[in-house]
């Protein structure tokens, strides 16, 4: 099963004050971001697709491209407020709805169908008829919450989680994730990228795909250049994509 993973940026985030100055305007605008993403996703070939910092308000976009190649898709957003949003696109008054999520697409003839899904603040588990997932995006600022976090979603019993921990390697988080029973599939092949998140000033690796029960085949990820900082014209999140292979 091929299993992709990547934190898109959410088309608020890139317009935050000073934070890409480095990048050409029009590069951060959804507008042009997009195609590009959908074009990088769909090229990889994943049987499964774990995005995050997805905009509640461009679920369409991803959904209708993705669902004609044969995906089948998973919200971290009930019912309700799916619905709310949907309202605001129709008359955009009163409170913005908060709009950054998790979603999962993913390929039943490979995962089985879906059988149980479990929404969290911080992550999405998805129970498929032959492997259970978690796609997860921890909070970079209060990583004191990350343990709480793990305990709540591994109740499921996922055999894949994957994400963005905001937690560095070797990290509490990351350790905690190993004293669960679960693999890092860097460590078990023995293959490290050099970063996963760039700014300006910070290089690091954020974004982990952890296994038990599975057989890890293979590991890949988009390489970046030493002196290139993203986003930029041709690759277009703060967030490289990690694509693995695993027996499950």
């Amino acid at each position: 099963m091929k299993l992709l993973t990547f934190n898109i940026t959410h088309p608020e985030t890139t317009h935050l004050e000073n934070r890409y100055e480095f990048a050409e305007g029009k590069y951060l605008e959804w507008s042009y971001r997009f195609p590009k993403l959908l074009s990088q996703v769909v090229d990889l070939k994943a049987d499964v697709i774990c995005l995050q910092e997805v905009c509640a308000m461009t679920v369409d976009e991803w959904i209708t491209p993705l669902k004609e190649l044969g995906y089948k898709y998973v919200m971290q957003m009930n019912d309700k407020n799916y619905k709310k949003i949907q309202n605001y696109l129709i008359n955009p008054v009163g409170k913005k709805p908060h709009s950054m999520m998790c979603m999962t697409f993913y390929k039943p003839d490979i995962t089985g169908e879906l059988v149980k899904k479990d929404i969290r603040s911080r992550s999405l588990t998805c129970q498929f008829e032959k492997t259970t997932i978690t796609n997860l995006h921890l909070d970079a600022k209060d990583t004191s919450m990350h343990k709480k976090h793990i305990d709540n979603l591994i109740k499921n019993n996922p055999n894949i989680i994957c994400g963005d921990f905001n937690s560095l390697l070797n990290s509490e988080t990351y350790n905690y994730m190993t004293e669960n029973g679960y693999t890092d599939i860097y460590n078990a092949l023995n293959k490290y990228p050099d970063e996963t998140f760039i700014t300006p000033t910070r290089r690091h690796i954020l974004d982990f795909i952890w296994f038990k029960n599975c057989v890890p085949v293979d590991v890949e990820w988009l390489k970046i250049e030493k002196n290139v900082l993203i986003p930029n014209k041709t690759h277009c999140s703060d967030h490289i994509y990690i694509l693995s292979n695993l027996q499950v």
